[in-house]
């Protein structure tokens, strides 16, 4: 906290004292995630793990996101302090969706996080013939 009197500042220009206080709320920066597929290509029913990454040597504690197309999958995600790994079924309702995830530092708000690139999916049919 800082704290400093307007008089002391400006002597003999005004008559009382006037204390302004300030809070600093430090809100570490954290990096941009990116994020990795483990295919972009799949048949119908198979798994697909995304993985979002920060590179930072720091400690602090976050908190992961990840959205496909409409759908908030959050739940369904592990995490660490510096990874974040969903596992999804794929059906065709992925099919030309794009995941993305987002990072942010715990007890932060939205204003603080940080979103990773953007990867879309294509699921195949599993009866297609090509």
């Amino acid at each position: 906290m800082f704290s400093h009197s307007i008089a002391s500042l400006h002597p003999g220009l005004y008559l009382s004292t006037l204390k302004v206080c300030f809070l600093f709320l430090v809100v570490p920066q954290l990096p941009v995630p990116y994020l990795t597929l483990s295919a972009n290509n799949v048949t119908e029913g198979q798994p697909i793990t995304l993985k979002c990454s920060i590179y930072s040597s720091d400690s602090a504690q976050v908190t992961w996101f990840w959205i496909c197309g409409n759908s908030n999958l959050t739940g369904s995600a592990t995490a660490t302090m510096h990874d974040s790994i969903l596992t999804i079924q794929s059906n065709r309702a992925y099919d030309g969706v794009a995941c993305y995830c987002k990072v942010r530092p715990s007890g932060a708000n939205d204003t603080y996080s940080k979103m990773s690139n953007h990867m879309t999916i294509s699921v195949k049919c599993k009866d297609a013939i090509y």
